[in-house]
């Protein structure tokens, strides 16, 4: 017990940093990975809930357009026939239509996947495009609740609502707002 002791004395003798007190250390989600703090705001869940609808919506949109893709391709090879409600119409027009509705999807879907990547990684133009691309998605559901009473459009309708005032929090706003430190001084 004496020996401990002894060594104990000497050791702070020689490094009187051993009987400081430490610091408490940061989480490591803190941490710059060298050896300094890192001062930016977490990323708020609601924007990765928000980046994970958009991928979701663009999954969707992707997958309507092949449909369409497929369908376009069934009325040209004769597989499939144009409804009758559709007759004044000639099959190459309907196969065009079709088309540019398949490449609207796939475009959309893109677009989706583009401003999803761009709330994940802080991007404040991510979160400007996302508010007027909500905007547009609540001009489109307002009249279809309003018309057709449907409620899928009314569950639309609340969420892009939640959408828009959750991207215009100040707290949310000062998250995209943040300096990226790869952009200072070209590191």
């Amino acid at each position: 017990m004496l020996a401990l002791r002894e060594r104990s004395l000497q050791r702070q003798a020689t490094n009187p940093e051993a009987t400081r007190p430490s610091r408490p250390s940061l989480p490591p989600a803190h941490r710059d990975g060298h050896g300094g703090v890192n001062l930016a705001l977490d990323r708020p869940e609601g924007v990765t809930i928000i980046a994970i609808l958009l991928i979701l919506g663009g999954l969707a949109s992707l997958f309507f357009g092949a449909l369409a893709l497929v369908v376009a391709g069934d009325i040209s090879s004769g597989s499939a026939a144009i409804p009758t409600t559709l007759s004044g119409i000639s099959s190459s027009d309907v196969i065009d239509l079709i088309y540019v509705i398949a490449v609207g999807f796939v475009v959309s879907g893109l677009v989706e996947f583009w401003f999803a990547l761009g709330l994940l990684r802080g991007k404040n133009w991510a979160r400007l495009a996302t508010i007027v691309l909500e905007i547009i998605v609540l001009i489109q559901y307002v009249p279809l609740f309003i018309v057709a009473g449907d409620v899928l459009a009314f569950v639309g309708i609340a969420l892009t609502v939640i959408t828009i005032y959750y991207l215009t929090r100040s707290d949310v706003k000062a998250y995209f707002k943040q300096v990226n430190p790869s952009e200072i001084g070209g590191n």
